[in-house]
């Protein structure tokens, strides 16, 4: 069954509201960074919200490998076309700036040094 942008975005509020966190949305025009390997979802992932930038919502998003990637390596996205490959990851997106989350165990968490 494919998800709904409204299902979507009552799934962001939701794992914000749980931490009374203020969701930060994407525009559907908005991008995110990721490397082509987050499209496989047998890849865990971890994503990292930076300060938005114009139209780069500040996610990165990059295999959970421990490798170190170049800037060949990573390629611009729209948000829905990476939640239609990886639902795993659409319920973290509306977290503010200074966010991580890890689909390994499915947790969140703040990281300040991302604001810097």
């Amino acid at each position: 069954m494919k998800i709904t942008i409204e299902q979507i975005l009552v799934d962001q509020r939701h794992v914000c509201e749980k931490s009374d966190i203020s969701p930060a949305f994407l525009n559907e025009d908005d991008l995110i960074v990721i490397t082509q390997k987050v499209y496989d979802p047998d890849v865990p992932v971890i994503g990292m919200r930076y300060s938005r930038d114009g139209i780069m919502s500040g996610w990165w998003i990059v295999p959970f490998d421990n490798n170190l990637y170049s800037k060949d390596d990573l390629i611009p996205v729209h948000p829905l076309h990476l939640y239609e490959s990886r639902p795993d990851v659409h319920h973290f997106m509306a977290l503010p700036a200074g966010y991580r989350f890890d689909t390994t165990n499915n947790s969140k968490w703040f990281d300040e040094s991302l604001l810097e």
